[in-house]
């Protein structure tokens, strides 16, 4: 799937429907989406966004909303940009410091990004309200996927459940 040395592994998350995975490789400033299959693994490699030549960092921690649009932490350029699914960046969260780390959803409705950061000037954490009728999925926990491989349940299961 990956034709060269990783790295810095960052921004691997999947859509709510776990069909399309997302991954970047920070130093090449590029990310990627692949099909998803448990049965098959990744496929279909292509690029999603790549931070342009005059805008300083790199794309960090990632996070899908239930829209399916990547929200992508830029450390280095002090924001967090969405990628649509065309995409094309639609929004963009401007921060008080260099180096977001990560982004994920939250709160009640899970309509409040939140986003870390690293020193010099950041190692906070932010809260920002996500643009109307944007909102996150509840994360999924981990569980032995060899029942789905073999046909049967497993795999994912939502937290909690």
């Amino acid at each position: 799937v990956l034709d060269y040395k990783v790295r810095v592994s960052n921004a691997t998350c999947f859509t709510p429907d776990g069909r399309i995975m997302f991954f970047c490789d920070s130093p090449t400033r590029r990310v990627y989406a692949f099909d998803y299959d448990p049965r098959q693994g990744l496929t279909n490699r292509r690029l999603v966004y790549e931070l342009p030549s005059d805008v300083d960092g790199v794309p960090d921690g990632a996070q899908c909303d239930a829209d399916g649009c990547l929200w992508v932490a830029l450390s280095g350029a002090g924001k967090v940009v969405r990628v649509s699914r065309t995409g094309g960046v639609d929004y963009v969260v401007e921060l008080p410091v260099k180096c977001p780390t990560s982004v994920t959803f939250g709160g009640r409705n899970l309509d409040t990004l939140f986003i870390t950061t690293r020193g010099p000037d950041g190692g906070s954490l932010y809260a920002v309200r996500a643009p109307p009728g944007v909102r996150g999925v509840p994360e999924v926990a981990y569980d032995d996927a060899s029942p789905l491989l073999a046909g049967g349940a497993g795999g994912m299961v939502t937290a909690g459940a």
